[in-house]
């Protein structure tokens, strides 16, 4: 007889999952911090990577399928197109979240000004780096992290939708800026839902570094005279904010979709453990 497991992410017990979640936060926050003066702005692109290790390390002594647990399913050229528009859709919501929360509760000017700091470049060097740290690294290392490994696991333990929110909420936490945690809180809970729903953390990555770029766009917007039309971003309005809505609740119905019609494919059989037994 042929017996079939292909429930690797049970095997992580709630423990381990918090474990893995409070090194991955303190080693981050110790890089980020000890490393800001030595390293420079490479410091971002070092921190992300370091999220990675400790779920690594953990699935890879565990013996669980890696691609598996932490969703590496692959997606159509498709899905990866409509996950780009999704990028540019949640750029629209989050940008009008900000803007409505940013009179109410107004960003502290020094915190503004470090932030400025991160974000500008001094030159094309600096902005390579500062490129590859926040929209790159940040896009893959963190979803891989948040949606692919605590995502995955707690749906383990969890309904979907906790599984979906708790990951979102620290997903906020440790971006360590209240001003932005509810617009980072909905941008979570979107990338949460496409991660669920595609069974893939690919779109999430996708629509991740969309967002995370429009942002270096509008710091850089004056510098690089990209100003008249990059502030409708910055601002976006009520209106665009619905549209963009819109476009993320058709998107995501249509990547599920997809997720349903897609076959079992390499990737799914080289995670599951076929044992004989007499």
């Amino acid at each position: 007889m042929t017996e079939i497991d292909d429930t690797p992410s049970h095997e992580i017990r709630i423990a381990d999952i918090w474990y893995i979640t409070a090194l991955t936060v303190v080693g981050f926050v110790l890089i980020a911090s000890l490393g800001a003066d030595s390293l420079g702005v490479s410091v971002m692109a070092i921190a992300e990577l370091a999220i990675l290790v400790p779920a690594l390390v953990f699935l890879l002594r565990s013996g669980i399928p890696v691609r598996r647990a932490l969703r590496l399913h692959p997606v159509s050229w498709r899905a990866a197109a409509v996950s780009a528009f999704l990028g540019i859709s949640l750029s629209a919501v989050v940008g009008a979240l900000d803007s409505f929360i940013g009179p109410i509760a107004p960003m502290p000017e020094t915190l503004r000004l470090q932030l400025e700091t991160i974000l500008v470049p001094d030159d094309e060097s600096d902005l390579i780096v500062i490129f590859v740290g926040l929209v790159l690294s940040a896009a893959v290392c963190e979803e891989i992290f948040f949606r692919g490994f605590l995502q995955t696991a707690l749906e383990r333990h969890k309904n979907r939708w906790g599984a979906i929110f708790i990951s979102s909420l620290l997903f906020g936490i440790v971006h360590f800026n209240p001003w932005w945690l509810l617009s980072i809180l909905c941008a979570g809970f979107v990338l949460g839902i496409v991660a669920y729903f595609s069974d893939s953390i690919y779109p999430g990555i996708i629509i991740h570094a969309i967002n995370n770029g429009l942002s270096l766009l509008i710091a850089n917007s004056e510098r690089w005279q990209l100003s008249s039309w990059v502030v409708r971003i910055e601002e976006a309005s009520l209106p665009a904010a619905l549209v963009g809505a819109a476009i993320l609740v058709i998107g995501i119905r249509w990547l599920s979709r997809q997720n349903q019609q897609r076959p079992l494919n390499m990737i799914h059989m080289t995670d599951i453990k076929i044992e004989k037994t007499a």
